[in-house]
């Protein structure tokens, strides 16, 4: 490297200044382009398992979409962690894991970036759900059971052994 910029600085000035402007034209000639998701859409949904354009709850369901459903992971002097769940109407879920109470999360609007987002598909009293990042496509897979004011969910490990079912409680907007 030293050789070459010894070679570069005996060159005459107007070879060095050419050599200059062309490397200058090359960068600026260069586009960047930045990538955006489409207004209103969530990237890549089409890769979800269960994303569905046409998903509608049916009104029999025990799924509840005017909330969360929580699960109390750690007790800490500081703030409670909790694994949270939000469903929505058109076939959409958010997963939290936060150092935050049931009662603040529920006031969040829903937003994809940053958080864990999916989509789920309920049969009868079954829902199958996959979330990922949002700038990953990863999934995680839960398989479970809808009651009343609870839903009990296992994470579904393809060719594996299932997690254990862990029970998540539906806290209601007040």
């Amino acid at each position: 490297m030293a050789f070459l910029c010894e070679k570069l600085f005996k060159m005459n000035l107007s070879v060095r200044s050419f050599l200059s402007i062309f490397t200058l034209l090359i960068f600026v000639s260069c586009k960047t382009t930045k990538s955006t998701p489409v207004k209103n859409e969530e990237p890549l949904q089409r890769n979800f398992l269960y994303y569905d354009s046409a998903f509608k709850l049916s009104p029999q369901s025990k799924l509840r979409t005017d909330g969360l459903y929580f699960h109390l992971k750690e007790e800490d002097l500081f703030g409670d962690t909790h694994f949270i769940f939000r469903f929505y109407p058109d076939g959409g879920v958010i997963e939290y894991n936060v150092y935050n109470s049931p009662e603040k999360i529920v006031q969040l609007e829903r937003r994809m970036e940053g958080n864990l987002h999916g989509y789920y598909k309920t049969m009868g009293d079954t829902i199958l759900l996959s979330t990922a990042v949002y700038y990953d496509n990863q999934q995680n897979f839960y398989k479970g059971i809808i009651y009343r004011d609870s839903i009990v969910l296992m994470e579904d490990r393809f060719n594996a052994f299932p997690g254990a079912p862990t029970t998540y409680y539906f806290f209601g907007e007040q």
